[in-house]
This record gives C-alpha cells, sequence and structure tokens, in this order.
C-alpha cells in the first residue's frame, strides 16, 4: 500500500517543486547538488562564463576535488550524457534547458532528442525532527516525459566513483553490493557502499577529504531495474550497448584511478510519453564516530551521529532515508514554500540569496550525541559540532563562525543553537580552557576537538558573542537548561566583560587580519561586550538571580553612556573604528544583537545616525566591513541591513550582495568575503571563503522578525522541555502553510483518501 501511495504522491510532488522553484531561478556560481554534511558536499560549478551544464562538466567538492557522477540515456536506441564529462563514442550530450533552485533543492531540466529529463536533487532539511536533520543523505529523482507527443522507450543510467571518499588515485578502496529485502508495502533496496581499504579515524587528506567515511549510493529494486560494479569503461559501454547492466559485482579491490571502479545502476522506464513514475536515488556519507572531544586532560570523547538515537546502524539509518523519501520531499517543499514566501516580503533579491544560503549553512554542521567507553551511547548528551571549512582554516566549533550561523539556527529551530554552545561551555565548565574569557574555538582541524587551535583569540568578541547566543535561544524558547548548566561558567565570561569591554585591549574583532587588523579599543567590539553583559542579566534573571540581574543591567547601562561619548566622532555623524580615530570608520554589525535581543540598550539616534552615515558609503556590491580596505562580508551587511528602516537603503544592502555573489565570475559556492567594488574576491579566494557556513548570517533579516517569549513568566527553577520546537518562522512558531502549501497539503490529503 505504502508503496502505490507514493508512486502516485511523487510525480505531484515534482509539480510543486517546480512551482515553488519558479522564484528562484536567479543564476547562482555554483549549484548544490548533495549538500548536506562537511563531507557530503558536491556541486556543480556554474560560472557565466564557462557556460557549464550538468551534461558537460564533472561534479565537484566545495574545494574542486572530482566527485564523478555520471547519467546516460538511451532513447529509442540513441544514446545520451545527461550528467557529467566522459566521452563515449555515439553518445550525444543532453541540452540543458533550464536549472532552478530552492532552500533544499535543484531542478535541472535535460532535452535528449524527442524526451525532456528533470532530475531534482533534494537535501532535505527537517529542523522539526532531528533525527532526520541529521541524516548526512541527500536524493535525486528523475523523471522522463515526451516533448513530441509519442511514446518512446528510455532507459536510464547513473553511476558515482569511488572519488566520492577520496579524489587521490593511489588510494586503495573496498566496496559492497547490500540487498535489503522489502518490508511491508515498502520496496526491497540495493545499495552500493565503498570505503578506503585503510581508514583513518577523525584524520583529513590535504584536500579535506575524511579518511573513515562510508559513500553510500542506494536505489529501489523495482522491476526494470540492473546493477554493476566495475571498471567505468566496461560499465558504462555495457549500458550504452545493452540498455541494462548484468547484475554483477565486482571482487578485485583496487585504487581509486585502477580502472576507475565505479557502482552504478541502469533503469528500463520502457514506453514514456506523459511524465514518467520517478526513479529515486540516495547519496550519503557517514562515519561510526564524527568527532573526537576532549572532556578531560589527556581525556577524549568519540561523538557518534545523533540519527543513532533512533537506527541501530548507518545502514539501517539509509534504508530509512530511502523509504522516508515521501514525507522529506514533503517537508521540503513546505520549508521551501515558506521561506521564499517570507523572504520575498523582505525582498525578491533577498528571497533568492537566502534560498541559495541555507544547504551551504547547513552543511558546515554535525549533531552528534556521546558514544560511552564500552561503545554504547549516551542519547540525553547532545552536541552540535560546526567546521570551518571553505576558509584558510579548518577549525572546530569557532566562536565567530557559530555567531555567523546564529541567524539560521533561529530561523529553523532554536535548539540546534543550543546543542552548538554546549562544546564550549562543556569544555570551560571541565576546566580545560584556563582563560577567564571564552576560547575562540575547539581544535584547528575538523573533527579534532581536542582544544583551541592557532594563535588567534578573540577575549571580548568570544565572550559576547556566547552571551549573546545563550540569550537569543532562552529568549525564543523559554529553556533555561543551559543556563541552569551552565550558569558559572556565563557569569565568568560577563565578569571579564565588565572588566573589559568598555576599552579592549589590542586583539582581533569578529574577523581575522587582513580583513579588520588586530587594535585596542575597537567601537563595534567594545558595544558587543557591553550587549553581551546586557544579555547575562536574562541569564541572570532566568536564573533566579534577581541581585545579579539587576547588577548586570546598572553595568551595561553605565557602560553604554560612556561607550557612545568614546564612539562617536568628533562631529557627532558616525561610530568610529577606534576611540578617537575620526579618519577610520567599521560597519557597525555589533548593534544587531541589540536589536535581535530586544533589550534596547543602544539610543534610537545611534541607529539613526549610522542609517545615514551607510547611505554616503554604499558601495557597488554592498558596504566594507572597514573604512581603510574595499573588503565586504555579506553576513555583516545582512546584519546591517536587518537593522535599517528605509526600504531603499536596505535593498540597496540586498541588491548589491546578491549583485556580487550572482554575477557568474566565478565557479564556486557562495563567497562571503568580496570586493565592494569589482568582482574580486579575497586573495586566494579560489580556495579561501567559499561554501563556508557563515552564510547562516543571511537570514538575520529574517532572525529578527522571529518571536520571543515572556520570561517573567520562566520560573528560575523550571525547565521547560527541550525537545525540537519546529520550524520558527517570523510571526510564530510552528510552520506556517503559505498558499502554495496550502494546495500541496489538500491534494496530498486527497491523494491519500
Amino acid at each position: 500500500m505504502t508503496s502505490c501511495i507514493i508512486r502516485a504522491v511523487v510525480p505531484l510532488l515534482l509539480f510543486i517543486f517546480t512551482t515553488v522553484l519558479a522564484a528562484s531561478s536567479v543564476p547562482a556560481s555554483s549549484i548544490p547538488l548533495a549538500v548536506r554534511s562537511p563531507f557530503l558536499s558536491v556541486w556543480l560549478p556554474n560560472s557565466k562564463d564557462s557556460q557549464n551544464t550538468l551534461s558537460t562538466r564533472w561534479s565537484e567538492t566545495w574545494n574542486g576535488a572530482y566527485s564523478a557522477w555520471a547519467s546516460f540515456v538511451k532513447v529509442d536506441g540513441v544514446s545520451y550524457r545527461a550528467m557529467g564529462q566522459v566521452n563515449l563514442p555515439n553518445v550525444q550530450v543532453a541540452q540543458q534547458v533550464s536549472v532552478d533552485y530552492s532552500g533544499t533543492s535543484s531542478i535541472f531540466t535535460m532535452r535528449v532528442g524527442p524526451i525532456d529529463l528533470t532530475y531534482t536533487f533534494i537535501s532535505p532539511i527537517d529542523p522539526s525532527d532531528l533525527v532526520k536533520f541529521s541524516m548526512p543523505f541527500s536524493y535525486l529523482l528523475i523523471t522522463a516525459s515526451s516533448n513530441d507527443g509519442n511514446a518512446h522507450n528510455v532507459q536510464l543510467y547513473q553511476d558515482i566513483t569511488a572519488e566520492w571518499v577520496n579524489e587521490d588515485r593511489t588510494i586503495p578502496m573496498q566496496w559492497k553490493t547490500r540487498m535489503t529485502p522489502a518490508i511491508g508495502g515498502d520496496d526491497a533496496l540495493i545499495t552500493h557502499q565503498v570505503w578506503q581499504a585503510t581508514s583513518v579515524p577523525q584524520q583529513q587528506t590535504a584536500s579535506s577529504r575524511i579518511q573513515d567515511g562510508i559513500v553510500y549510493f542506494s536505489a529501489f529494486n523495482r522491476q526494470g531495474l540492473t546493477y554493476q560494479t566495475g571498471g567505468a569503461v566496461l560499465a558504462r559501454q555495457t549500458f550504452i550497448a545493452n540498455g541494462k547492466l548484468p547484475d554483477t559485482q565486482d571482487g578485485d579491490f583496487r585504487a581509486v584511478g585502477e580502472e576507475w571502479p565505479v557502482f552504478a545502476f541502469a533503469h528500463n522506464l520502457g514506453p514514456v510519453l506523459g511524465t514518467s513514475s520517478p526513479i529515486v536515488f540516495g547519496v550519503g556519507h557517514t562515519r561510526e564516530n564524527l568527532v573526537r572531544y576532549a572532556i578531560g586532560t589527556n581525556k577524549f570523547q568519540l561523538r557518534a551521529p545523533y540519527y543513532l538515537k533512533q537506527h541501530a546502524s548507518s545502514e539501517a539509518a539509509m534504508d530509512f532515508f530511502m523509504r522516508d523519501y515521501n514525507n522529506a520531499a514533503r517537508v521540503a517543499t513546505t520549508l521551501d514554500a515558506q521561506l521564499e514566501d517570507e523572504a520575498t516580503t523582505i525582498s525578491a533579491n533577498y528571497s533568492g540569496l537566502v534560498q541559495l544560503s541555507l544547504r551551504q549553512a547547513i552543511a558546515g554542521m554535525e549533531l552528534t550525541i556521546a558514544r560511552k567507553d564500552d561503545g554504547t551511547i549516551d542519547a540525553g548528551d547532545v552536541m552540535l559540532f560546526t567546521a570551518e571549512f571553505g576558509g584558510r582554516r579548518f577549525r572546530v566549533n569557532n566562536i565567530d563562525q557559530i555567531y555567523h550561523m546564529m541567524p539560521v539556527f533561529l530561523y529553523l529551530n532554536p535548539d540546534l543553537l543550543k546543542h552548538a554552545l554546549r562544546p564550549i561551555l562543556q569544555y570551560h565548565k571541565a576546566g580545560l580552557a584556563g582563560t577567564p574569557y571564552c576560547v575562540h574555538n575547539l581544535g584547528e582541524i575538523y573533527p579534532q576537538a581536542t582544544g583551541p587551535g592557532g594563535a588567534v583569540e578573540m577575549p571580548v568578541g568570544a565572550s559576547a558573542y556566547m552571551l549573546i547566543m545563550a540569550a537569543a535561544h532562552l529568549q525564543r524558547t523559554g529553556d533555561n537548561s543551559l543556563v541552569q548548566a551552565y550558569y558559572d561558567v556565563f557569569d565568568q565570561f560577563a565578569q571579564y566583560l565588565i572588566d573589559g569591554a568598555l576599552m579592549p585591549a589590542k586583539q582581533y574583532s569578529m574577523i581575522e587580519s587582513p580583513l579588520v587588523p588586530e587594535a585596542a579599543l575597537q567601537s563595534n567590539l567594545a558595544i558587543a561586550g557591553i550587549i553581551g553583559i546586557r544579555a547575562m542579566a536574562d541569564l541572570a534573571n532566568a536564573k533566579g538571580e534577581g541581585a545579579a540581574n539587576a547588577n548586570y543591567i546598572a553595568n551595561a547601562v553605565a557602560m553604554v553612556g560612556q561607550w557612545q561619548t568614546k564612539a562617536t566622532s568628533k562631529d557627532g555623524v558616525y561610530l568610529t573604528f577606534t576611540y578617537g580615530d575620526d579618519a577610520n570608520w567599521m560597519g557597525m554589525f555589533n548593534l544587531y544583537a541589540d536589536a535581535l535581543l530586544g533589550v534596547n540598550l543602544v539610543p534610537k539616534y545611534i541607529y539613526i545616525n549610522q542609517e545615514r552615515f551607510y547611505q554616503s558609503k554604499a558601495h557597488k556590491y554592498g558596504t566594507p566591513i572597514y573604512g581603510k580596505r574595499g573588503w565586504a562580508l555579506s553576513g555583516p551587511n545582512m546584519w546591517i541591513a536587518a537593522m535599517l528602516e528605509k526600504t531603499a537603503l536596505r535593498n540597496h544592502f540586498f541588491d548589491g550582495v546578491v549583485a556580487r555573489l550572482f554575477a557568474g565570475s566565478s565557479s564556486v559556492p557562495l563567497p562571503d568575503w568580496f570586493d565592494s567594488d569589482n568582482l574580486a574576491i579575497a586573495s586566494n579566494a579560489s580556495y579561501w571563503m567559499k561554501a563556508r557556513p557563515q552564510v547562516g548570517a543571511h537570514f538575520a533579516p529574517l532572525a529578527l522578525q522571529s518571536k520571543r517569549v515572556n520570561l517573567t513568566a520562566l520560573s528560575p527553577a523550571s525547565s521547560p522541555d527541550p525537545s525540537p520546537q519546529g520550524i520558527v518562522p517570523p510571526g510564530g512558531a510552528g510552520v506556517k502553510l503559505c498558499s502554495r502549501t496550502f494546495t500541496f497539503a489538500i491534494a496530498f490529503l486527497v491523494l491519500l483518501l
């Protein structure tokens, strides 16, 4: 019964996806295909100059390493290449008719003679179900339809290579093909799995590949499906010659580049006239243990995937994922429609930006549970770890990165923010930090969360951002479990800020050099610290510490009065980069926290003056983050834009950032660091500052509209159920159905009946 419903529903889902995506066809420099975790990050380079298409370019990881994904189609005996770059005799190249995207999906329409194919790549995001949210898997749905009114015989082929594990051609691989029998009304599955013959736990290669991962490629074992593992030339030519595969497995394990082992499926769709039932594939990348985390002096804990809370193994999770695709597509459609509708009310260009940003932001995190010494799991010990890939580092739980990601956490599910803060808070509580201020990160190379990496410290910034984020989570959930568990740690950070925030010593702001130099007395850094102190007042209130609450408020109010005098230029027009230096300025993005928390600590006239000042400093592609240099950061530009009252100026921020990021001059995933006057991106940006999850900051205007709970009604002794709150849209909690989503819901119910 389930299979019948699924086959009936998915064509409708594809129609709904197409409807949702119609407004999201702004050209992107790189199109996400399977982008779901730090090590499942597969893109199609899409620069305007190169004219890449799905049928003329290999898919790549975020940093340009091949993750080859091939597709061939036979129509009435004529062969076409629809994905990839391999040349075979007597094979034509499919024409890419269109490409669209939403928050969770990318859709390509490919023409192969009299047949049109739709390739729908879905990286589902279900923030209301953290087990599903934690799964590092993606779908590919393919349908075929006649474009000339006649029926045509169609066969379809897909394969991936061992490059999905490691692109180093010399690395030996092993693989297997696993058969999962039918369960109830669900179809049987066939899943290819491939991994390094010799794995190295929690270690990356020089090209940012993890060395203990297992790659999955799965399909439903229905009539007309055939499969093969073997050399690339053999498997592909077998399909071209016969339109099917021999159902054989290659037991000759070998290196990636030795006859290029591939993991292939073929489907016989038979005669196609109208839109065919979709062929569903699943791809994934799993590890037994995700992170190695310091819990004591020379004592470490392995962190397992969160989905093991519900599933016995990663194989079981992959099987569930495949059989859940109907529900996953429904949830993805709902989220996409909600995001488009809410973002479009702010700005049409802004809508395109956040839709392309969503998968990139989510791919930078992994949700974990603790693994005990005996190998079993502690499902109640939940932590989220972030990977700073896409830049010069690959740091673990970098505080300023998490601060950038805060808006998308608040938009989707504020508990994700709580889980991201816990690793650093627990590190301090365990006495491992050795500093009165918050550490900057938990490790230099992900996924080794063994202690802060590098010489960079941001004492004021890191401490302030931690307090601000904790208060933002508290305000939006009423859940004071973080306060109850880590109050002493928060208090330590706040005391440090009382002593050091108003007159900050020489240090970095949120951003490392060379974008913003290390300096003392930074105005933007100081206000972050002061707002952090005010945030601590809310945390103290939730703990029942009335005297501390009053003390923190008094300190913040007194300090902000002094800050206004010190930070304002002599003519009273703008806020300076450092106190007393009228020759320089900085984008005051840390004022966003005052608005986000609704504490109204900063006087209104400051915002009015800054808005006038930004109008005089607006550049072609947004506003520079630092006055003496022309570099812009897309995230802080969104923070500033979120606070602006003048629609025209706010839209200039949106339009400038979108114009740069969608200019088509590069073929990398969204960079967030670029020149505000031309199409340059940060030094060595072919590697740096692209695909970073920092684009979660693009959700700042949406997060600013999310509801805060009444904290005065929160009993200090209470600890509300910290279960997932679901999607939190502007205006209220829970999923808000737009008209398009409502249409989908009605149609879905009719089909079920």
